[in-house]
């Protein structure tokens, strides 16, 4: 008898030309906007700043938009803000997830259902 599998991954992608904004820059982003430092958050996903800058820059390039506002530091140090439409792509990327995710749970679901009559 199958036994089923309990989990499932799906992960999304948004782009128009070249893969730009997936999981690793959403949470980029949202670490980016929690701590108002690039630097800090490459520290917390452990990740080389000189990585960061390239999936930032790609996403920009591909999407035609700026995702980040930077201020040189200094006295006061420096700093990153998210844009407003940095803002809209995490919504975006947000709801586009967690509908699809349920989509296919709903799907999985109805395949399970549809296994287990054919098994009786």
């Amino acid at each position: 008898m199958l036994e089923f599998p309990q989990k499932f991954n799906v992960k999304i992608t948004l782009y128009n030309k070249d893969y730009s904004f997936g999981n690793g820059l959403y949470r980029l982003l949202l670490l980016i906007d929690e701590y108002k430092s690039i630097n800090r958050a490459c520290k917390e996903m452990r990740m080389a700043y000189s990585k960061a800058y390239k999936m930032i820059l790609r996403s920009e390039k591909d999407l035609n938009c700026k995702l980040l506002v930077g201020k040189i530091g200094g006295k006061g140090g420096g700093g990153s803000t998210l844009t407003p439409e940095a803002r809209k792509l995490i919504s975006f990327y947000e709801k586009v997830n967690l509908e699809t995710k349920e989509f296919v749970k709903n799907e999985i679901e109805k395949f399970e259902k549809e296994i287990s009559q054919t098994e009786n």
